[in-house]
């Protein structure tokens, strides 16, 4: 039971808004929300499955940080709005505590590796079904490049065009773990094999989407994976040949996709150039909010004051300071320095089964994807996709959590 309310809760994050949609109803006048539906059922799957398993040792440090972080966000909004909207800055503040709530679920449900195994065979399923969904939404074929043509998946039903750069992203960070599995040593033919055509699947997606940050870098992503593996130099100049080879199987509109950031007069183009206009924005507002930032939800509201539109940053990290100013932004990098050591540390520790092993470098991949796909993007505030990679980062944390507890060694 419990495995089919986590694969429930695990697909229907990144489909919060597909499955009112393609049952034929408007997700606004779903009650309550598709999103809170989804958190009920997480609350649910809590109290009906919780082990008496392993458990972090000291947690209450970092949540606490995590807790005033929000609170200080919240309270900046109330005394400086931009708007008078206060309802964004709550439902910003609910989803913020709520992937707090979805970190500690899997630490909480699973007990075993075996039942590890379970969740995580669940989630390659669910990411391959979405690679397959934005092959089919979007057109690798073509001579030119339009935004009609880019695949988006089940996130473009929400978000209009910016789905594909939002699936760009989710797809770059997602095939890790099909590389790492799939390039890992000593493994097994059959498990390469479907870990290979997940790879594929997923890499097509990320073509479909036409998304020139999310596919530089995935490839930035895999180069330091390999580097970071013992055996780094062979993989690499393995992947350097077949990465040789496959280029000229890349769809034209693909590649023009790449050369039209500048056109023949040596001009950048628009979305260059709207780029460096946001990013000018992003910097007068942190200049002139510098410690704790215009307050949670406000960012959007913020640059139209600048700007004149509704508009982001397109940099998550810009928007982390813009939300939160110098200090939030310093505290979520050394959240990632954290997460970033620890994955590398756990990689590195020969008492740890393959899987757990392979995991926490997967873990790694996914975190330097993140970490440049948010120099072109704002996707640390997306919760239907965030909502998905904390999951995981949970399942990282019930690894470091079996360390503590000495229930971690084995070699499978």
């Amino acid at each position: 039971m419990k495995y089919f309310l986590f694969a429930i809760i695990f697909f229907g994050l990144p489909h919060a808004q597909w499955i009112p949609r393609k049952l034929g109803i408007q997700p606004d006048n779903i009650p309550l929300g598709t999103v809170n539906i989804l958190l009920i059922i997480a609350l649910f799957l809590w109290l009906t499955n919780r082990t008496k398993g392993v458990r972090l040792s000291n947690p209450f440090k970092s949540v606490l940080i995590f807790l005033l972080i929000v609170l200080l966000g919240v309270g900046v909004a109330y005394f400086l709005p931009f708007d008078d909207n206060f309802t964004i800055t709550l439902t910003h503040a609910k989803g913020e505590l709520s992937l707090l709530f979805l970190y500690f679920l899997p630490i909480s449900i699973v007990k075993n590796k075996k039942e590890f195994t379970i969740f995580f065979i669940i989630c390659l399923i669910v990411h391959v079904l979405i690679g397959l969904e934005v092959v089919r939404s979007g057109v690798l074929s073509g001579s030119s490049f339009h935004d009609g043509k880019r695949g988006s998946g089940p996130f473009g039903l929400g978000w209009g065009w910016q789905g594909a750069d939002i699936a760009a992203s989710y797809l770059a960070q997602m095939l890790m773990f099909f590389f790492v599995y799939c390039i890992a040593e000593k493994q097994k033919i059959w498990i390469r094999g479907i870990t290979a055509l997940g790879l594929v699947v997923l890499i097509s997606g990320l073509f479909a989407t036409y998304g020139r940050g999310a596919i530089l870098s995935a490839l930035l992503g895999a180069t330091i994976v390999l580097i970071c593996r013992r055996s780094r130099f062979k993989y690499l100049f393995l992947t350097l040949i077949l990465l040789i080879f496959l280029s000229s199987f890349i769809p034209k509109s693909i590649v023009q996709r790449f050369s039209e950031i500048e056109s023949a007069s040596g001009e950048l183009d628009e979305s260059t150039l709207g780029r460096f206009s946001y990013y000018e924005d992003a910097f007068t507002i942190i200049k002139d909010h510098p410690f704790f930032g215009v307050g949670t939800g406000q960012v959007r509201a913020a640059m139209k004051k600048y700007y004149g539109h509704y508009v982001d940053p397109h940099n998550g990290f810009l928007y982390i300071a813009c939300e939160s100013g110098i200090l939030g932004l310093i505290i979520f990098l050394w959240m990632l320095f954290e997460l970033l050591s620890e994955s590398l540390k756990m990689y590195h520790n020969e008492t740890l089964g393959f899987m757990y092993r392979n995991y926490a470098l997967s873990i790694f991949g996914v975190i330097i994807v993140l970490i440049f796909c948010n120099m072109f993007y704002s996707n640390f505030f997306k919760e239907r996709v965030l909502g998905t990679l904390i999951l995981h980062f949970g399942m990282l944390a019930f690894i470091k959590a079996s360390i503590e507890n000495n229930t971690a060694v084995g070699k499978s």
